[in-house]
């Protein structure tokens, strides 16, 4: 098969945003920058040339079978489309598994099955392990959501009673969860108040965060830079407040991101109206195509906080 010339322009257009700054991750692997740089601005061109994907149906299949691979004594029931109920021993609440973000990073990336189940299953267990395991203060971060998030999950239930969380603007809100290996084990409110912690909750999440990322990667040019962290927690780098700063991202203007999805945020300045077409283009193409979808509304830095940009 012919390279597809496309596909190579992009690679080419691209390849001049890779550079380190200052440190701020543990888990900084260069394939997410390829990733967010390459696969969200040329995967649809990758589609003509792969094969007829899983049905929502086998790929459930699937992942079942993964899952019990890693333990054959689970209890499991198919709820719904994409979703099942698993309970670890007899004797303790199910915990329900949603396989939608799981398959729509399948879609993306079809070649990538068995490593996509894998990690998925993997953390999924990890959370079947840790439910009745007590919260490491240590391990707290804050982990950044739409506010109607918050609401989806809850369900009929009063979001008070299901999560730990704080505003952080009208259309943002900070959750706070339990970092580990393969997963993110959002906390309780009656986990957070067994802590009795001597810190507020937020600082101790942001001293953790610090901790977990190391090094962060910082890619642009002509007002438009991307940031890349881990995969998982570049959208809480908006709460780092020392990297927010016209040395980091020289921008004319004042600050504005866009974080169309938890692994991307984008880096502009008010007065950049050449990038800004670039900027709502990308902003939707990787919210359209994440399966960690955030929203597509810009901020702009405000004091030490983030608003609404119109």
């Amino acid at each position: 098969m012919e390279p597809n010339p496309d596909i190579a322009r992009a690679e080419a257009k691209y390849d001049s945003l890779r550079y380190p700054v200052t440190p701020t991750t543990k888990r900084c692997p260069m394939r997410y920058f390829a990733k967010l740089l390459f696969l969200y601005l040329a995967a649809w061109m990758s589609a003509a040339y792969a094969a007829a994907p899983l049905s929502q149906e086998a790929f459930q299949a699937r992942y079942l079978e993964t899952l019990q691979a890693l333990n054959p004594e689970l209890q499991v029931e198919t709820t719904a489309p994409l979703e099942l109920s698993v309970r670890l021993n007899p004797d303790e609440e199910s915990v329900k598994a949603f396989l939608t973000n799981a398959y729509e990073s399948y879609l993306q990336e079809p070649h990538q099955l068995d490593e996509i189940l894998a990690t998925y299953t993997a953390g999924f267990y990890e959370t079947l392990q840790l439910q009745n395991t007590a919260v490491d203060p240590a391990k707290i971060v804050p982990v950044i959501k739409d506010a109607a998030w918050i609401t989806e999950v809850s369900g009929d239930d009063d979001p008070k009673e299901r999560l730990v969380f704080e505003s952080l603007n009208e259309a943002l809100v900070i959750v706070y969860a339990q970092d580990a290996d393969n997963t993110i084990r959002y906390l309780q409110p009656d986990e957070f108040d067994e802590l009795e912690l001597e810190k507020p909750i937020r600082e101790i999440a942001l001293n953790n965060l610090s901790a977990l990322l190391p090094e962060l990667q910082i890619g642009g040019n002509d007002g438009l830079f991307l940031l890349v962290a881990d995969g998982t927690y570049e959208v809480s780098t908006l709460l780092l407040e020392d990297l927010w700063n016209k040395k980091a991202f020289p921008v004319q203007g004042e600050l504005i991101v866009s974080v169309p999805a938890r692994d991307v945020v984008l880096v502009s300045g008010t007065q950049e109206s050449d990038s800004r077409p670039l900027m709502e283009k990308l902003t939707k193409q990787m919210y359209d195509e994440s399966p960690y979808k955030l929203t597509q509304q810009l901020f702009r830095r405000k004091g030490d906080g983030w608003v609404l940009h119109e």
